[in-house]
């Protein structure tokens, strides 16, 4: 699968690995700039960590739910935490997925808030 069918999709799943090497995988919203992938999420949450522990990921396009409509890709990912450059990113996606994203936001902000848990983004790059 190529960077311009998972950039068009909705949902792509990310398939991180846990320090013991087992895969966990996971469906997120994503947006594209340049081509690298972008997605928001918690700042503790699982992915982060794993990410932060191994950049190596794979990417597959999915549903919601995250079951897989398309061919694994390799991946390497970064996880930002400038707070500018996480509010460009966040308004790609209210762009790319309209109102239901629009919606979801101020409450994603909010769980966060009310945690103290930062917003962060994560990068993709096709390897």
């Amino acid at each position: 699968m190529c960077f311009e069918a998972l950039a068009q999709s909705t949902y792509v799943s990310i398939e991180s690995y846990r320090r013991d090497g087992r895969s966990v995988r996971t469906p997120v919203n994503i947006t594209s700039v340049d081509h690298k992938l972008y997605c928001l999420t918690f700042g503790h949450s699982g992915k982060v960590k794993r990410i932060r522990n191994n950049e190596d990921v794979k990417l597959a396009k999915c549903d919601a739910r995250g079951n897989l409509q398309g061919e694994w890709v390799p991946a390497k990912a970064r996880v930002i935490e400038d707070r500018d450059e996480a509010q460009v990113l966040s308004r790609r996606l209210a762009d790319k997925h309209g109102l239901t994203y629009m919606i979801a936001m101020p409450l994603f902000r909010l769980y966060c808030f009310l945690r103290g848990e930062p917003c962060l983004c994560i990068e993709f790059s096709l390897v």
